[in-house]
């Protein structure tokens, strides 16, 4: 009989055993789920603050642009000055038209 509850009170602490380490991991995975989620969380705040800052640079930008048009300035030639790997220039006379290539300006360096 003394084997009988021996073995009894073994088989329960083992389960015990087992009952706490499933408890523990379960645990420890809501622990991971929720850390995911704040990592997740945080990506996602980080994100949109970066696009609200790409879209206000954009704005101001278009607002800069739309400034220095107001003010007579030639967007086309602002937007493209120093930016052309060459300049085509078509010239002609009575008809008699010819191209011109000239390599694109350098900038002096500094």
């Amino acid at each position: 009989m003394l084997d009988k509850d021996t073995e009894q009170q073994s088989q329960e602490l083992e389960d015990y055993k087992q009952e706490r380490e499933l408890a523990r991991r379960e645990k420890e995975r809501a622990s991971r789920g929720a850390d995911e989620e704040i990592e997740l969380s945080q990506l996602q705040k980080r994100q949109t603050a970066e696009r609200e800052f790409r879209q206000a640079d954009d704005q101001d930008r278009l607002d800069f642009l739309r400034q220095l048009k107001e003010s007579g300035v030639e967007l086309t030639e602002y937007l493209t000055q120093n930016r052309a790997d060459h300049v085509f220039e078509i010239r002609g006379n009575n008809g008699d038209a010819h191209l011109h290539l000239d390599a694109a300006r350098e900038e002096p360096s500094e």
